[in-house]
Protein backbone atom coordinates (compact mmCIF):
# COMPACT_ATOMS: atom_id res chain seq x y z
CA UNK A 1 0.00 0.00 0.00
CA UNK A 2 3.13 2.06 0.38
CA UNK A 3 3.26 2.55 -3.73
CA UNK A 4 -0.50 4.06 -3.43
CA UNK A 5 -1.91 7.09 -3.08
CA UNK A 6 -4.56 7.86 -0.82
CA UNK A 7 -7.73 9.26 -2.09
CA UNK A 8 -10.77 10.31 0.19
CA UNK A 9 -13.83 11.97 -1.62
CA UNK A 10 -17.35 13.72 -0.36
CA UNK A 11 -19.62 14.67 -3.07
CA UNK A 12 -22.22 16.80 -2.27
CA UNK A 13 -24.58 18.61 -4.26
CA UNK A 14 -22.88 21.78 -4.71
CA UNK A 15 -18.93 21.06 -3.53
CA UNK A 16 -16.93 17.99 -3.90
CA UNK A 17 -14.11 17.49 -0.82
CA UNK A 18 -11.01 15.79 -1.22
CA UNK A 19 -8.25 14.50 1.10
CA UNK A 20 -5.34 13.07 -0.69
CA UNK A 21 -2.19 11.26 0.77
CA UNK A 22 1.14 10.50 -1.16
CA UNK A 23 2.84 7.37 -0.59
CA UNK A 24 5.92 9.29 0.78
CA UNK A 25 2.90 10.50 3.24
CA UNK A 26 2.17 14.03 2.55
CA UNK A 27 -1.29 15.36 2.86
CA UNK A 28 -3.46 17.60 0.52
CA UNK A 29 -6.78 18.92 0.65
CA UNK A 30 -8.98 20.10 -2.12
CA UNK A 31 -12.44 21.45 -2.78
CA UNK A 32 -13.92 21.45 -5.80
CA UNK A 33 -17.64 22.01 -7.66
CA UNK A 34 -19.94 18.86 -7.94
CA UNK A 35 -20.06 19.59 -12.00
CA UNK A 36 -16.45 19.40 -12.16
CA UNK A 37 -15.92 23.30 -12.28
CA UNK A 38 -13.09 25.49 -11.17
CA UNK A 39 -13.63 28.45 -10.56
CA UNK A 40 -12.04 31.54 -10.69
CA UNK A 41 -11.77 35.29 -11.97
CA UNK A 42 -10.20 36.66 -15.54
CA UNK A 43 -7.11 39.31 -14.10
CA UNK A 44 -5.40 40.01 -17.53
CA UNK A 45 -6.27 40.15 -21.53
CA UNK A 46 -3.01 39.84 -23.64
CA UNK A 47 -5.23 39.27 -27.02
CA UNK A 48 -8.49 38.09 -27.64
CA UNK A 49 -7.04 34.71 -27.15
CA UNK A 50 -4.86 35.35 -24.57
CA UNK A 51 -5.70 35.46 -21.18
CA UNK A 52 -4.79 35.83 -17.40
CA UNK A 53 -6.45 34.13 -14.64
CA UNK A 54 -7.00 33.24 -11.34
CA UNK A 55 -8.55 29.93 -9.88
CA UNK A 56 -9.82 28.98 -6.19
CA UNK A 57 -7.62 25.75 -6.97
CA UNK A 58 -4.29 26.37 -8.35
CA UNK A 59 -3.53 24.15 -11.06
CA UNK A 60 -0.44 22.86 -12.88
CA UNK A 61 1.07 23.65 -16.20
CA UNK A 62 -1.09 21.82 -19.28
CA UNK A 63 -3.85 20.85 -16.98
CA UNK A 64 -6.54 22.54 -18.55
CA UNK A 65 -5.36 21.82 -21.77
CA UNK A 66 -8.39 20.31 -24.00
CA UNK A 67 -11.01 21.56 -21.92
CA UNK A 68 -13.44 24.80 -21.77
CA UNK A 69 -13.30 28.01 -20.46
CA UNK A 70 -16.87 29.56 -19.38
CA UNK A 71 -17.73 32.96 -18.57
CA UNK A 72 -20.28 33.43 -16.25
CA UNK A 73 -23.22 35.73 -17.09
CA UNK A 74 -22.51 35.39 -20.44
CA UNK A 75 -24.78 32.38 -22.68
CA UNK A 76 -22.13 31.73 -24.77
CA UNK A 77 -21.02 27.80 -25.11
CA UNK A 78 -17.39 26.88 -23.45
CA UNK A 79 -14.61 28.09 -25.60
CA UNK A 80 -11.89 25.42 -25.81
CA UNK A 81 -8.47 25.72 -24.31
CA UNK A 82 -5.61 24.82 -26.76
CA UNK A 83 -2.64 25.89 -24.92
CA UNK A 84 -1.69 26.47 -20.81
CA UNK A 85 1.80 28.69 -21.05
CA UNK A 86 1.69 28.65 -17.27
CA UNK A 87 -0.21 28.10 -14.22
CA UNK A 88 -2.00 30.97 -14.65
CA UNK A 89 -1.88 31.43 -18.77
CA UNK A 90 -4.30 30.22 -21.58
CA UNK A 91 -4.63 30.37 -25.16
CA UNK A 92 -8.23 29.87 -26.09
CA UNK A 93 -9.36 28.09 -29.66
CA UNK A 94 -12.13 31.60 -30.46
CA UNK A 95 -11.99 35.61 -29.31
CA UNK A 96 -13.38 36.40 -26.43
CA UNK A 97 -16.51 38.29 -26.23
CA UNK A 98 -16.35 42.29 -26.71
CA UNK A 99 -18.35 42.41 -23.49
CA UNK A 100 -15.63 40.34 -22.23
CA UNK A 101 -14.20 42.80 -18.68
CA UNK A 102 -11.62 42.46 -16.17
CA UNK A 103 -12.77 40.82 -13.17
CA UNK A 104 -15.21 38.50 -15.00
CA UNK A 105 -16.05 35.61 -13.05
CA UNK A 106 -15.30 32.27 -15.52
CA UNK A 107 -14.73 28.49 -15.15
CA UNK A 108 -13.20 25.78 -16.17
CA UNK A 109 -15.16 23.19 -17.29
CA UNK A 110 -13.32 19.90 -17.46
CA UNK A 111 -15.11 16.48 -18.91
CA UNK A 112 -14.47 14.03 -16.16
CA UNK A 113 -16.55 13.55 -13.06
CA UNK A 114 -15.67 16.01 -9.79
CA UNK A 115 -14.09 13.05 -7.59
CA UNK A 116 -11.28 12.29 -10.81
CA UNK A 117 -10.68 15.80 -11.35
CA UNK A 118 -9.84 16.23 -7.85
CA UNK A 119 -7.63 13.30 -7.59
CA UNK A 120 -6.24 14.68 -11.02
CA UNK A 121 -5.28 18.14 -9.21
CA UNK A 122 -4.12 16.01 -5.96
CA UNK A 123 -1.27 14.24 -7.88
CA UNK A 124 -0.68 16.78 -10.63
CA UNK A 125 -2.04 14.24 -13.39
CA UNK A 126 -3.27 16.27 -16.30
CA UNK A 127 -6.01 14.64 -18.42
CA UNK A 128 -4.19 12.95 -21.55
CA UNK A 129 -1.89 10.85 -18.78
CA UNK A 130 -3.37 7.94 -16.42
CA UNK A 131 -3.37 8.83 -12.93
CA UNK A 132 -1.45 6.78 -10.03
CA UNK A 133 -2.01 3.51 -8.99
CA UNK A 134 -4.34 4.83 -5.44
CA UNK A 135 -7.08 3.64 -3.72
CA UNK A 136 -10.10 5.42 -3.89
CA UNK A 137 -12.55 5.84 -0.96
CA UNK A 138 -16.15 7.77 -2.17
CA UNK A 139 -18.94 8.71 -0.41
CA UNK A 140 -21.77 10.70 -2.32
CA UNK A 141 -25.08 11.95 -1.75
CA UNK A 142 -25.87 11.48 -5.86
CA UNK A 143 -28.24 9.23 -5.06
CA UNK A 144 -30.01 11.11 -2.12
CA UNK A 145 -29.81 13.99 -3.92
CA UNK A 146 -31.44 12.64 -7.09
CA UNK A 147 -34.25 11.60 -4.66
CA UNK A 148 -35.13 14.42 -2.74
CA UNK A 149 -35.01 16.30 -6.20
CA UNK A 150 -37.22 13.60 -7.94
CA UNK A 151 -34.38 13.58 -10.73
CA UNK A 152 -34.45 9.47 -10.87
CA UNK A 153 -34.68 7.26 -13.86
CA UNK A 154 -38.40 6.21 -15.27
CA UNK A 155 -38.95 3.17 -13.96
CA UNK A 156 -41.05 0.31 -15.34
CA UNK A 157 -42.42 -2.25 -12.33
CA UNK A 158 -43.49 -5.92 -13.83
CA UNK A 159 -45.25 -7.07 -10.67
CA UNK A 160 -47.28 -10.25 -10.54
CA UNK A 161 -50.68 -9.75 -12.28
CA UNK A 162 -53.34 -8.53 -9.68
CA UNK A 163 -51.17 -6.40 -7.67
CA UNK A 164 -50.43 -3.70 -10.24
CA UNK A 165 -52.07 -1.54 -7.57
CA UNK A 166 -49.78 -2.08 -4.60
CA UNK A 167 -47.81 0.62 -4.43
CA UNK A 168 -50.73 3.27 -4.44
CA UNK A 169 -52.63 1.16 -2.01
CA UNK A 170 -49.59 1.42 0.05
CA UNK A 171 -50.18 0.25 3.89
CA UNK A 172 -52.87 2.42 4.76
CA UNK A 173 -50.72 4.06 7.41
CA UNK A 174 -52.25 8.05 7.83
CA UNK A 175 -49.80 10.60 8.29
CA UNK A 176 -52.02 12.47 10.16
CA UNK A 177 -54.92 10.60 12.06
CA UNK A 178 -57.59 13.39 12.16
CA UNK A 179 -57.42 14.91 8.07
CA UNK A 180 -59.91 14.61 5.68
CA UNK A 181 -57.82 15.38 2.74
CA UNK A 182 -54.91 12.47 2.92
CA UNK A 183 -52.39 13.94 0.33
CA UNK A 184 -50.40 10.28 -0.41
CA UNK A 185 -47.34 10.59 -2.14
CA UNK A 186 -46.80 8.93 -5.52
CA UNK A 187 -45.35 6.18 -6.55
CA UNK A 188 -41.82 6.53 -8.24
CA UNK A 189 -42.72 4.62 -11.41
CA UNK A 190 -43.67 5.81 -14.30
CA UNK A 191 -45.27 2.30 -15.70
CA UNK A 192 -46.62 -0.99 -14.19
CA UNK A 193 -46.81 -4.31 -16.43
CA UNK A 194 -48.85 -7.46 -14.65
CA UNK A 195 -46.89 -10.39 -15.14
CA UNK A 196 -48.82 -13.71 -15.53
CA UNK A 197 -47.62 -15.55 -12.83
CA UNK A 198 -48.22 -16.94 -9.34
CA UNK A 199 -46.03 -18.68 -6.44
CA UNK A 200 -48.38 -19.39 -2.99
CA UNK A 201 -46.64 -18.90 0.19
CA UNK A 202 -43.94 -21.76 -0.05
CA UNK A 203 -42.88 -21.13 -3.36
CA UNK A 204 -44.17 -23.23 -5.39
CA UNK A 205 -46.15 -22.39 -8.77
CA UNK A 206 -49.98 -22.33 -8.61
CA UNK A 207 -49.60 -20.40 -12.32
CA UNK A 208 -46.02 -20.72 -14.62
CA UNK A 209 -44.37 -17.68 -15.92
CA UNK A 210 -45.74 -16.21 -19.10
CA UNK A 211 -42.96 -14.16 -20.45
CA UNK A 212 -44.67 -10.08 -21.40
CA UNK A 213 -44.03 -8.94 -24.57
CA UNK A 214 -41.89 -5.79 -23.94
CA UNK A 215 -39.95 -3.53 -26.26
CA UNK A 216 -36.45 -2.86 -25.40
CA UNK A 217 -36.00 0.85 -23.42
CA UNK A 218 -35.44 4.20 -25.46
CA UNK A 219 -32.92 5.75 -23.54
CA UNK A 220 -30.73 5.35 -20.68
CA UNK A 221 -32.86 6.77 -18.40
CA UNK A 222 -35.35 4.21 -18.35
CA UNK A 223 -34.98 0.61 -15.67
CA UNK A 224 -36.91 -2.01 -14.69
CA UNK A 225 -38.17 -2.90 -11.12
CA UNK A 226 -39.51 -6.94 -10.71
CA UNK A 227 -41.61 -7.93 -8.32
CA UNK A 228 -43.18 -11.03 -8.01
CA UNK A 229 -45.49 -12.64 -4.73
CA UNK A 230 -43.32 -15.10 -3.25
CA UNK A 231 -40.28 -14.53 -4.46
CA UNK A 232 -38.66 -14.56 -1.13
CA UNK A 233 -38.90 -18.30 -1.28
CA UNK A 234 -38.43 -19.33 -4.59
CA UNK A 235 -36.85 -16.47 -6.82
CA UNK A 236 -36.78 -18.84 -10.10
CA UNK A 237 -39.80 -16.83 -11.58
CA UNK A 238 -38.39 -12.95 -10.94
CA UNK A 239 -34.86 -14.29 -11.84
CA UNK A 240 -36.21 -15.79 -15.64
CA UNK A 241 -38.21 -12.80 -16.13
CA UNK A 242 -34.89 -10.56 -15.47
CA UNK A 243 -32.54 -12.62 -17.94
CA UNK A 244 -35.68 -12.05 -20.80
CA UNK A 245 -35.88 -8.14 -19.94
CA UNK A 246 -31.87 -8.30 -20.07
CA UNK A 247 -32.04 -10.22 -23.51
CA UNK A 248 -33.97 -7.48 -24.57
CA UNK A 249 -31.97 -5.07 -24.17
CA UNK A 250 -32.81 -3.37 -20.58
CA UNK A 251 -29.74 -2.74 -19.15
CA UNK A 252 -30.68 -1.68 -15.52
CA UNK A 253 -33.22 -4.02 -13.88
CA UNK A 254 -33.15 -4.46 -10.31
CA UNK A 255 -35.27 -7.75 -9.08
CA UNK A 256 -36.58 -8.20 -5.32
CA UNK A 257 -35.12 -11.32 -4.57
CA UNK A 258 -31.42 -10.30 -5.08
CA UNK A 259 -32.07 -6.57 -3.49
CA UNK A 260 -34.56 -7.89 -0.42
CA UNK A 261 -35.19 -11.62 -0.06
CA UNK A 262 -37.56 -11.21 2.98
CA UNK A 263 -41.40 -11.79 3.67
CA UNK A 264 -43.66 -8.67 3.42
CA UNK A 265 -44.33 -8.12 -0.61
CA UNK A 266 -45.07 -4.27 -0.28
CA UNK A 267 -41.46 -3.05 1.38
CA UNK A 268 -39.90 -5.16 -1.01
CA UNK A 269 -41.54 -3.83 -3.95
CA UNK A 270 -40.27 -0.45 -2.45
CA UNK A 271 -37.38 -1.01 -2.13
CA UNK A 272 -36.10 -2.68 -5.61
CA UNK A 273 -37.90 0.70 -7.20
CA UNK A 274 -35.99 3.11 -5.42
CA UNK A 275 -32.95 0.72 -6.61
CA UNK A 276 -34.10 0.98 -10.47
CA UNK A 277 -35.15 4.64 -9.72
CA UNK A 278 -31.53 5.45 -8.90
CA UNK A 279 -29.91 3.19 -10.73
CA UNK A 280 -28.97 4.37 -14.17
CA UNK A 281 -27.59 7.53 -12.40
CA UNK A 282 -25.38 5.53 -10.05
CA UNK A 283 -24.21 3.72 -12.77
CA UNK A 284 -23.15 6.53 -14.75
CA UNK A 285 -21.64 8.17 -11.99
CA UNK A 286 -19.55 5.17 -10.79
CA UNK A 287 -18.71 3.63 -14.23
CA UNK A 288 -17.44 7.41 -14.91
CA UNK A 289 -14.91 7.23 -12.10
CA UNK A 290 -14.01 3.87 -11.76
CA UNK A 291 -13.40 3.98 -15.91
CA UNK A 292 -10.31 6.56 -14.93
CA UNK A 293 -8.66 4.73 -12.41
CA UNK A 294 -6.63 1.75 -14.78
CA UNK A 295 -4.38 0.50 -11.78
CA UNK A 296 -6.54 1.69 -8.60
CA UNK A 297 -9.21 0.71 -6.48
CA UNK A 298 -12.29 2.07 -5.92
CA UNK A 299 -14.64 1.49 -2.45
CA UNK A 300 -17.89 3.42 -2.33
CA UNK A 301 -19.53 4.14 1.17
CA UNK A 302 -23.02 2.31 2.09
CA UNK A 303 -25.77 3.61 3.87
CA UNK A 304 -24.83 1.56 6.64
CA UNK A 305 -21.17 3.36 7.13
CA UNK A 306 -19.40 0.65 5.50
CA UNK A 307 -16.76 0.37 2.31
CA UNK A 308 -17.34 -1.79 -0.29
CA UNK A 309 -16.26 -2.70 -3.96
CA UNK A 310 -17.31 -1.31 -6.94
CA UNK A 311 -19.09 -4.30 -8.29
CA UNK A 312 -20.47 -4.85 -4.69
CA UNK A 313 -22.76 -1.89 -4.70
CA UNK A 314 -26.28 -1.03 -5.18
CA UNK A 315 -28.12 2.01 -5.92
CA UNK A 316 -30.54 1.56 -2.66
CA UNK A 317 -27.58 1.50 -0.75
CA UNK A 318 -26.74 4.86 -1.73
CA UNK A 319 -29.46 7.14 -0.18
CA UNK A 320 -26.87 8.20 2.85
CA UNK A 321 -23.73 7.54 1.49
CA UNK A 322 -22.81 10.54 2.55
CA UNK A 323 -24.35 11.18 5.45
CA UNK A 324 -22.82 7.81 6.83
CA UNK A 325 -19.99 9.01 6.14
CA UNK A 326 -20.37 12.20 8.83
CA UNK A 327 -22.12 9.85 10.97
CA UNK A 328 -18.39 7.83 10.99
CA UNK A 329 -16.42 10.92 11.43
CA UNK A 330 -18.57 12.91 13.48
CA UNK A 331 -18.32 9.87 16.17
CA UNK A 332 -14.43 9.92 16.02
CA UNK A 333 -14.12 13.20 16.55
CA UNK A 334 -16.09 13.33 19.34
CA UNK A 335 -13.91 10.61 20.56
CA UNK A 336 -11.03 12.19 19.99
CA UNK A 337 -11.92 14.87 21.69
CA UNK A 338 -13.21 13.10 24.70
CA UNK A 339 -16.67 12.78 24.14
CA UNK A 340 -18.53 9.59 23.92
CA UNK A 341 -21.95 11.32 23.31
CA UNK A 342 -22.43 13.41 19.92
CA UNK A 343 -24.84 15.35 17.94
CA UNK A 344 -23.83 15.41 14.97
CA UNK A 345 -25.35 18.09 11.99
CA UNK A 346 -24.56 18.15 8.15
CA UNK A 347 -25.77 20.88 6.15
CA UNK A 348 -24.99 19.92 2.21
CA UNK A 349 -25.87 22.23 -0.53
CA UNK A 350 -28.93 19.76 -1.04
CA UNK A 351 -29.85 18.13 2.02
CA UNK A 352 -29.37 18.29 6.06
CA UNK A 353 -28.62 15.33 7.57
CA UNK A 354 -28.93 14.87 11.42
CA UNK A 355 -27.63 12.20 13.71
CA UNK A 356 -26.93 11.20 17.39
CA UNK A 357 -24.30 8.90 18.34
CA UNK A 358 -24.19 7.70 22.23
CA UNK A 359 -20.87 4.88 22.60
CA UNK A 360 -22.59 2.75 19.50
CA UNK A 361 -23.85 3.47 16.02
CA UNK A 362 -27.74 2.99 15.84
CA UNK A 363 -28.51 0.94 12.98
CA UNK A 364 -32.32 0.96 11.12
CA UNK A 365 -33.51 -1.96 8.93
CA UNK A 366 -36.33 0.34 7.16
CA UNK A 367 -35.85 4.21 6.52
CA UNK A 368 -37.61 6.42 4.46
CA UNK A 369 -35.81 9.19 2.58
CA UNK A 370 -38.47 11.76 0.47
CA UNK A 371 -41.07 9.83 -0.71
CA UNK A 372 -39.34 6.52 -0.55
CA UNK A 373 -38.93 3.18 1.95
CA UNK A 374 -36.22 0.97 1.88
CA UNK A 375 -35.80 -2.47 2.69
CA UNK A 376 -31.74 -2.38 3.97
CA UNK A 377 -29.24 -1.77 6.96
CA UNK A 378 -28.97 2.04 7.39
CA UNK A 379 -27.27 4.28 9.93
CA UNK A 380 -29.92 6.24 12.36
CA UNK A 381 -29.99 9.71 10.27
CA UNK A 382 -32.54 12.09 9.89
CA UNK A 383 -32.65 13.94 6.36
CA UNK A 384 -34.38 16.80 5.04
CA UNK A 385 -34.79 18.22 1.84
CA UNK A 386 -33.49 22.04 2.69
CA UNK A 387 -29.67 22.56 2.35
CA UNK A 388 -27.33 25.58 1.35
CA UNK A 389 -28.71 25.12 -2.13
CA UNK A 390 -32.50 24.04 -1.73
CA UNK A 391 -34.67 26.93 -3.44
CA UNK A 392 -36.64 29.04 -1.16
CA UNK A 393 -40.21 30.11 -2.82
CA UNK A 394 -43.54 31.45 -2.11
CA UNK A 395 -46.68 29.83 -3.20
CA UNK A 396 -49.74 32.28 -1.87
CA UNK A 397 -50.22 31.31 1.25
CA UNK A 398 -46.45 30.60 2.94
CA UNK A 399 -42.66 30.30 2.50
CA UNK A 400 -41.48 26.58 1.91
CA UNK A 401 -37.96 25.22 1.56
CA UNK A 402 -36.97 22.90 -1.10
CA UNK A 403 -37.06 19.86 -2.68
CA UNK A 404 -35.43 21.74 -5.67
CA UNK A 405 -32.10 22.90 -5.41
CA UNK A 406 -29.67 25.43 -7.08
CA UNK A 407 -27.05 22.75 -6.98
CA UNK A 408 -23.42 23.43 -8.37
CA UNK A 409 -24.59 24.88 -11.74
CA UNK A 410 -25.89 27.65 -11.41
CA UNK A 411 -25.82 27.71 -7.47
CA UNK A 412 -27.12 30.17 -5.29
CA UNK A 413 -27.77 33.85 -6.50
CA UNK A 414 -24.92 35.26 -4.66
CA UNK A 415 -22.92 33.27 -6.53
CA UNK A 416 -22.99 35.43 -9.63
CA UNK A 417 -23.00 32.25 -12.03
CA UNK A 418 -26.45 33.16 -13.29
CA UNK A 419 -28.83 31.55 -11.09
CA UNK A 420 -31.83 33.60 -10.17
CA UNK A 421 -33.79 31.49 -7.69
CA UNK A 422 -33.41 32.44 -3.72
CA UNK A 423 -31.89 29.58 -1.63
CA UNK A 424 -30.90 29.18 1.65
CA UNK A 425 -27.72 30.25 1.47
CA UNK A 426 -28.88 33.37 -0.40
CA UNK A 427 -31.26 33.88 2.89
CA UNK A 428 -28.16 33.35 5.33
CA UNK A 429 -25.99 36.35 3.65
CA UNK A 430 -29.32 39.20 3.61
CA UNK A 431 -29.98 37.70 7.18
CA UNK A 432 -25.84 38.57 7.85
CA UNK A 433 -25.69 34.82 9.11
CA UNK A 434 -22.71 34.96 6.32
CA UNK A 435 -20.62 37.78 6.06
CA UNK A 436 -20.42 39.46 2.66
CA UNK A 437 -16.31 39.00 3.04
CA UNK A 438 -16.90 35.13 3.37
CA UNK A 439 -15.14 33.05 0.44
CA UNK A 440 -16.55 29.73 -0.28
CA UNK A 441 -14.79 27.16 -2.05
CA UNK A 442 -11.71 29.20 -2.02
CA UNK A 443 -11.58 32.49 -4.52
CA UNK A 444 -15.56 31.96 -5.01
CA UNK A 445 -16.79 35.41 -3.93
CA UNK A 446 -20.62 36.36 -2.39
CA UNK A 447 -22.34 38.74 -4.31
CA UNK A 448 -24.84 40.22 -1.78
CA UNK A 449 -26.63 42.17 -4.07
CA UNK A 450 -27.63 39.44 -5.83
CA UNK A 451 -28.82 37.58 -3.39
CA UNK A 452 -31.63 40.37 -2.19
CA UNK A 453 -32.79 41.11 -5.72
CA UNK A 454 -33.50 36.90 -5.68
CA UNK A 455 -35.04 37.26 -2.92
CA UNK A 456 -36.95 40.55 -3.31
CA UNK A 457 -38.36 38.95 -6.70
Amino acid sequence: MQEYWQIWVDTGGTFTDCLAQSPSGDTRRLKVLSNSCLRGTLTAVHSPTEIHFSLSQPIPPRFALGQGLRLLGQSTDPIEIIEQSTEQSLRLAKPLTDETSLDQAIEIVFDMEAPILAARLATGTVASEPLPPLTMHLATTRGTNALLEEKGAKVTLFITQGFEDLLIIGDQKRPDLFALNIQKPAPLTAKVVGVEERLDVLGQALRPLALPQVAPPGDENQSAAIVCLHSHRNPEHEQRLARHLRDTGWRHVSVSSDLAPFIKVLPRAETTVVDAYLSPIMSRYLDGVERELADGKLRVMTSAGGLVPRADYQAKDSLLSGPAGGVVGAAMAGRQAGFDRVIGFDMGGTSTDVCRFDGDFDYRFQHRVGRARVLAPVLAIETVAAGGGSVCGFNGDELFVGPESAGADPGPAAYAKGGELPTVTDANIVLGYLPDSARLGGDMEIDRAKAEAALQT
